[in-house]
């Protein structure tokens, strides 16, 4: 799954659970159960140097996500804290494949497991889905 979408969800679920702790713990759990849904996911090494660019894009943006949630929810830090939990698992993956970290195979493997990748014209349907709830929930937050 896309960060974007993992930032979102992991701001929604932060703020539904309500205290920080738990909101690491549960923003890394939905970016697992994200990754459980229909999804189209760019696989590393990317094939282009466009496609580069647009997972990098989609990064910046989820962790803009994390700044900005801050900011808006200064009372309430378990919002950004979910929202980097989610993509946490992403961010250790990047490491494992941009410096060969050994110690991380392992976790590659794992997290290869619960992902269930389909075609693109498939597969960004269910993250616009799961982004809209996710932002119609922050919304309902704001206040």
């Amino acid at each position: 799954m896309l960060e974007t979408p993992h930032s979102i969800v992991g701001g929604a679920v932060g703020a539904a659970v309500g205290n920080p702790a738990g909101a690491f713990a549960a923003g890394v759990g939905s970016h697992f159960l994200g990754d459980m849904l229909p999804h189209w996911n760019p696989n590393f090494p990317f094939k282009s140097k466009a496609l580069y660019a647009f997972v990098i894009a989609d990064f910046v943006v989820a962790e803009a996500l994390v700044v900005l949630l801050w900011f808006l929810f200064p009372d309430r830090p378990e919002v950004a804290i979910g929202a980097f939990a989610g993509t946490l698992p992403d961010v250790l993956l990047g490491i494992r494949f941009t410096f060969k970290v050994q110690r991380l195979r392992a976790y590659e493997r794992f997290h290869s497991l619960v992902h269930w990748e389909v075609p693109i014209r498939y597969g960004l349907w269910p993250q616009l889905a799961v982004s809209v709830l996710g932002s119609w929930y922050l919304l309902q937050q704001v206040q």
